[in-house]
């Protein structure tokens, strides 16, 4: 099983903790070598919808989403866009 949190910081360098969590287990390949079931790149979408909700809620924070290289998809920069915050 894996897991993909989510994790605050503020800028005082406090840790709230981890305040969202995405699980899978990675599906076996099967002959030709290819898994089935989702994408698993679609923790980052997931995790990054995440987010605006978030500041709706808290006007006077200022939130970022941070992530590594592995997150570097069209399909996220796709969705920043789709929902008014563009991927930097």
């Amino acid at each position: 099983m894996y897991l993909h949190p989510t994790y605050v910081v503020t800028p005082d360098r406090e840790p709230p903790g981890v305040i969202d969590a995405w699980m899978w287990v990675r599906e076996s390949r099967d002959s030709n070598g290819q898994r089935r079931g989702i994408k698993e790149n679609i923790r980052w979408i997931e995790g990054y919808e995440w987010i605006p909700g978030q500041a709706a809620l808290l006007p006077q924070t200022h939130l970022v989403y941070v992530t590594d290289r592995e997150s570097d998809i069209a399909a996220l920069m796709a969705r920043a866009n789709e929902l008014g915050q563009p991927a930097d």
